[in-house]
């Protein structure tokens, strides 16, 4: 994690996910803020781009199909833009609106079966 706070954005990104209480939401057995900054140090640990790095960081912050409690309002995309860099916040709001049921079943077919998932259902390219 080191490399990538040098650049401060890790920094801002922790800070402002505090500052919106991640800290005091439960998420399993820990809190929301330390199951982020977990998802982040493994992905890090790969040899990731910063911004999926960055995307771990902030996974579920727009709400899941399996975590409502929002952190971040998704009709507002551009401050979590602002915050990690468009691309990041993408892949954010794209793992927000997956339904995880469909994910599954794609999974069985390969990734071909989930580019075309996407591409049909949000309408975008990945």
């Amino acid at each position: 994690m080191a490399a990538r706070e040098k650049n401060g954005v890790v920094d801002r990104v922790c800070s402002e996910l505090r500052s919106r209480g991640a800290l005091s939401i439960p998420q399993g057995r820990w809190p929301f803020y330390q199951h982020l900054v977990a998802t982040f140090q493994i992905l890090d640990s790969w040899p990731e781009k910063e911004a999926v790095c960055l995307a771990g960081l902030l996974h579920s912050a727009y709400s899941t199909e399996a975590f409502s409690q929002a952190l971040f309002d998704p009709s507002n995309r551009s401050v979590m833009g602002d915050l990690a860099g468009i691309e990041a916040e993408r892949l954010v709001n794209l793992f927000g609106a997956i339904n995880r049921a469909d994910l599954f079943a794609s999974l069985e077919g390969g990734l071909e079966v989930i580019r075309r998932t996407f591409t049909c259902e949000i309408g975008t390219n990945l």
